[in-house]
Order: structure tokens, then C-alpha cells, then sequence
């Protein structure tokens, strides 16, 4: 359908492009034809301008409705690859520098924000601007405690993502600023930082003298053709004092605008694409205001129809004689001043409103094209956090194990056990992804979700970092103790803990683990706690800890995971089966099936009551 339109409107822009030319043949050949006799020019050549005209502000509409329908294509393309939740990258995947951030650094590595080679970002991400990625990053990195915050952005998402066909046309039209980044940035800087000008060019007085100078020297020429070189260097040799005392001056305001064709049209459409299409409330109300505001015709539209006369003179010596004879730039750098200094707050507002459209499109976007989404309930009423049915977007949809999950007070705490592989690490990066959707206000891959806006803080994935001289335990001990105290001061939190103090001998391990979990349970927040050790799971009193597990089948040769949470405590481990199905020698295996009954006989000699 697309195509097929796009093909018939670059027809018709081919027959207007042809239109133009023979109208301006139609002038030329009429003053030519008829260059003695200046009464029978008159009709064949303002005939022929009349139709250029014509044929110009038609051609110019379809030049538009071309590029908007090119764009459109590109979107629809995008959208075919992403749709089903294909994990592929469709748009540039480098985190913009110097994101400002909510989230500390081990929460962005450990929800794979930005990892590679696709993260959250990447699918979140279809914006067409520098500013708008930056933007989103920094919306991705700041999840929001307000409810009324994030159902404001909820209802913008739900309205673009419900709305395909006007979403994809918004996208199009901000897809013309792509590869304009450093353009866009001048822009900014031009509109804001601009100077009005001084009086000797801004004077009307000034103007009415080039244009009174030059109607007298067509009124010689007409009377004395001959005359018409002496004419032309005294209008140039009146003017030369004024363009000498001002032309650095002229010269410095108008070469950026020489760079701002493209953008500034490019934005003016978006103005008038997001002033149509945008709803009166809400968020996208109050962006739909500041589009409007920028698109009044003599705010963005008039700018961007009046920066290409700058070019008509400025070529060389060319430009030199028009602006000799016409005061071409104090005319031209006037009327653009009408537009950008008269309507800077508007502009400005304009390009602001691009930015956190960007990131709404994004985030509608994403909720459309994965498959069983929902918007999650913001509760207030107390504290809660359920999932059903969630998945982990960086997982294939073929492959995902949907789990649920119910905490809501008093039930506090899940102590998560099972065996290497079963999909604890990955359920608690689930629990923690949606929870950081749902309150940048985007739809979560689940059936449904309710919660409470809670501080995020995880310690899943711990490295050592020798510049600041930390080892592994050390580093892992200060993660813990972070959530740790997040707890102590009370708040609403949701803590993930994968393998606590993994990096240290089993005794110091068990010991250090549950005096943290006993802390985390005479505080508040949610916890999730994944752990290796058992005897951990003593802890569940099934009022505020529950023990949960993932379990396998072993087969002879073979170990498979159904990846369901279920409740109770994990009964059988699996290290020991891996090293046999991974073909180690058999004499390997055997002593470490000896050496565990050994340590079991031990540990049921100590506690022989367990």
C-alpha cells in the first residue's frame, strides 16, 4: 500500500518538476521573444512566473509527501524485523556518552542495559536524534517512584502503541533528522544564543532606501534601455557604504543558517505532523501545545521557507551583485530574525518536545511489538510487587519460560533454590527488568503485573576492580551491604541477591548469608535470594520467607529444566551429574561422589537432629 502510493506521488512530483521548467521557459522565451517591446512581454512573461509559482508550491507539497512516504517505509521495515520480539538490533547501539543516571553502575550491568551484543536499550531504542537516544538512555536509568509520573507516561505509551498508523507517521517524520545530529545541536545553539540585530541593518528606513533605489533605476531603464550598466553602478556605489559598515556582521549571522536548511524543514514537518496527530491531554497533550506553538506559520514554517532565498544570492560573485543592488541580506537576514527571535521559547520548546517524543515512541513502540504485553498496575494501597506469566525480553520468544511471582505483604521474602542451570540467575533479571519497565511507564512482556514504585537495587553479577583495589568478596560485600542498608532505613525496595558471598569458603558463606537474610527480613522491602545453600531454607516460616526452587530431569546422558519457579525448598543437586554428562573420567566422578557422602556423613554426625 505504501509503495505503491509512494510510486504514484514520485509521478506526480516528475510532471510538477516538468511543469516548473516549461513555465520558466514560458517567461524566458515571452521577455526574449518580445525584449524591443516591453508592453508584449509583459502578459507571456507574468504568465509564465504565475505558473511557476503554481507549479513551484505544488512541487514542493509533493516533495514533502515523497519524503514522508520514503521515511514511512524505512519505519514499516524496522517494525517487520523487531515484530514477534525478535532480539535485532535496528537502530545505532551505542550508549550515548555521559547518561546521566538513577541506577547505580551494577544495576546497568546486571539488568544487561546496554550489554552485548543486544541489550535492553538496543530494543527499546528506535529514536532518529542524538538527543532523543541520550534521552532515552537516561529514561531507562532512571525508573520513577512518583505513581502519578508513571501513569502519565503509561497513558502516552498506551495511546501511541494502540495507534500503529499514527505512530509509524510521527516516527517518519522524525526519521528526517537522522544523520542531522551535529545540525540539530547548531540549531539549538543559533536559536538560543542569537543577538538581535543591530539597527543599521534592522532599520526599516534602510530597506525602503534599497527597494525606492531600485524601482527608480527600473524606471531609468525602461525610459533609457541604454543606460542600463550606468544604472546598475550607481545603485551599487549608493549601497556600497552600508554593506561595507556591516557586511562581517551579515556574513557571521547568516552562514549557519546555510547549514540549517535540511533540519529546520525537517522539524517544521514534524511541528505540523505532531500538531495534527498528538491528543489534546495528558503528557502528549502538553507536547502536541509546544509543537503547535512552533508551527504557527510565522514561527518554524516561516523559517524554513525563507533560509533557501539566502542561497538565491550567496554564489560568489553572483551574490555580490544582487545584495549590491537589492540589499539581498539585510532583507532576508531580517525576516529570519521575525522567526527565531520573536518565537525563540517556542522553537526551543519545539525541539525539547522531539526529545521526549523520541522516547515515548520508543517505549510504544517496544510495547507493540512484543507479543503479550500489559500495562502494570501502580499500586499505592500497599506495598506489592506480582508478576504473571512475566519473560525476559533478551530471550528468543521461542525460547522463553514464562514465571510468575507474588509478594505482597506480609510475604517479604523468597529464598530461591535449585540446582546449576535451572534458571534462578535468569528469574531474578527477569523480576528485575519488568520492575524497571514498569516504572519508566512502558508495557512488561507479562500477562499482568501490579506493583508498588519501589527503589531498585541488585547484586547479580559481581566483578573484582583492580583500579580501586577491590577483589571479588570484597567488592560482592559492599553490594550486599548497599541493599542491606537500603533496608535498614525502611522505604519501599526491591532487593536481588543471586549466590551471596559466593566469592568465600562455604562455612563463612552460610554463616554470612543467613545473618543477612535475618537482617533483610527485620527491615523492609522485597528480597529475591537465590543461593546454592540449604540449609538457608530453614529460614521460611511461609508468612514473610518462602523457599521456592527449579528443579531438572536427569536422564542417563542427559539433563533438561522445565525453568518453572515452584514452591519448597530444592531437594537434589546437580554439579556432580554435570561433570558425568560432560564426559569427565569416571575416576574423577566416582571421588567426587565419594567425597560428598563423606562431607553428608559429617555434617549428619554434627546435627544429628537436621
Amino acid at each position: 500500500m505504501v509503495e505503491d502510493a509512494l510510486k504514484a506521488l514520485r509521478r506526480s512530483e516528475m510532471i510538477l518538476s516538468y511543469c516548473r521548467l516549461g513555465a520558466f521557459v514560458l517567461a524566458t522565451a515571452g521577455f526574449i521573444c518580445w525584449r524591443d517591446n516591453l508592453a508584449l512581454a509583459v502578459l507571456p512573461v507574468l504568465v509564465g512566473i504565475l505558473l511557476f509559482l503554481l507549479a513551484r508550491h505544488h512541487h514542493r507539497r509533493r516533495l514533502k509527501q515523497v519524503s514522508i512516504h520514503e521515511r514511512l517505509l524505512t519505519i514499516l521495515g524496522e517494525s517487520g524485523i523487531r515484530l514477534g520480539g525478535h532480539l535485532e538490533v535496528v537502530r545505532p547501539r551505542t550508549r550515548p556518552a555521559g547518561t546521566p543516571t538513577g541506577l547505580s553502575p551494577q544495576e546497568v550491568e546486571d539488568l544487561d542495559l546496554f550489554a552485548e551484543p543486544v541489550g535492553l536499550y538496543d530494543l527499546l531504542n528506535r529514536t532518529s536524534t542524538a538527543l532523543g537516544a541520550g534521552r532515552l538512555a537516561s529514561t531507562l536509568c532512571t525508573p520513577l517512584v512518583d505513581r502519578d509520573a508513571i501513569l502519565h507516561r503509561q497513558a502516552a505509551v498506551a495511546w501511541l502503541r494502540d495507534r500503529p498508523d499514527q505512530r509509524q507517521l510521527l516516527m517518519a517524520a522524525a526519521a528526517g533528522l537522522r544523520g542531522q545530529d551535529a545540525h540539530l545541536d547548531l540549531f539549538r545553539e543559533t536559536v538560543r544564543d542569537a543577538k538581535p540585530l543591530p539597527p543599521l541593518i534592522a532599520h526599516p528606513l534602510v530597506r525602503a532606501w534599497s527597494l525606492v533605489l531600485l524601482m527608480a533605476g527600473l524606471v531609468v531603464v525602461s525610459m533609457a534601455p541604454g543606460k542600463w550598466l550606468v544604472v546598475l553602478l550607481t545603485i551599487g556605489l549608493l549601497n556600497a557604504p552600508l554593506l561595507l559598515r556591516v557586511n562581517r556582521d551579515l556574513l557571521r549571522r547568516i552562514r549557519p543558517w546555510l547549514r540549517l536548511d535540511e533540519v529546520t524543514r525537517c522539524l517544521a514537518l514534524l511541528a505540523e505532523s505532531a500538531s495534527s496527530i498528538l491528543p489534546d491531554e495528558g503528557q502528549l497533550g502538553a507536547m502536541r501545545n509546544a509543537f503547535q506553538k512552533a508551527g504557527i506559520r510565522p514561527a518554524l514554517p516561516a523559517l524554513a521557507g525563507r533560509i533557501p532565498y539566502l542561497f538565491l544570492g550567496y554564489s560568489g560573485m553572483l551574490h555580490t551583485l544582487i545584495n549590491a543592488l537589492t540589499l539581498w541580506d539585510f532583507h532576508w537576514i531580517t525576516a529570519l530574525e521575525r522567526s527565531y527571535l520573536t518565537h525563540r521559547d517556542a522553537i526551543l520548546g519545539a525541539v525539547e518536545a522531539l526529545v521526549e517524543l523520541e522516547v515515548v515512541l520508543s517505549l510504544s513502540t517496544f510495547s507493540w511489538e512484543q507479543p503479550g504485553t500489559c500495562m502494570p498496575s501502580i499500586r499505592t494501597d500497599g506495598r506489592v510487587l506480582r508478576i504473571e506469566g512475566g519473560r525476559h525480553p533478551l530471550i528468543a520468544p521461542e525460547e522463553v519460560v514464562p514465571n510468575d511471582l507474588d509478594l505482597e505483604l506480609p510475604m517479604r521474602v523468597w529464598i530461591i533454590t535449585g540446582s546449576n542451570m535451572s534458571g534462578k540467575s535468569t528469574y531474578l533479571r527477569m523480576v528485575g527488568v519488568c520492575s524497571l519497565l514498569a516504572q519508566i511507564g512502558c508495557a512488561v512482556p507479562a500477562e499482568a503485573m501490579a506493583l508498588t514504585p519501589s527503589v531498585l537495587l541488585t547484586d547479580l553479577r559481581v566483578r573484582d576492580d583492580l583500579g580501586r583495589h577491590e577483589s571479588y568478596f570484597l567488592a560482592e560485600v559492599r553490594q550486599v551491604k548497599r541493599i542491606l542498608d537500603h533496608s535498614r532505613a525502611g522505604g519501599a525496595l526491591v532487593g536481588l541477591v543471586d549466590e551471596p558471598f559466593r566469592g568465600t569458603n562455604s562455612e563463612e558463606r552460610l554463616a554470612a548469608a543467613t545473618a543477612v537474610i535475618e537482617a533483610l527480613i527485620s527491615g523492609s522491602g522485597f528480597f529475591l535470594v537465590a543461593t546454592h545453600d540449604r540449609q538457608v531454607t530453614s529460614l521460611a516460616d511461609e508468612t514473610v520467607v518462602a523457599n521456592q526452587h527449579f528443579q531438572e530431569t536427569l536422564n542417563e546422558d542427559t539433563l533438561s529444566f522445565d525453568f518453572k519457579i515452584q514452591s519448597g525448598a530444592a531437594t537434589v543437586r546437580n554439579a556432580i551429574k554435570v561433570l558425568r554428562v560432560e564426559g569427565y573420567p569416571t575416576e574423577v566422578v566416582e571421588s567426587a561422589e565419594r567425597i560428598v557422602r563423606e562431607l553428608e556423613k559429617e555434617d549428619r554426625c554434627l546435627d544429628p537432629d537436621p
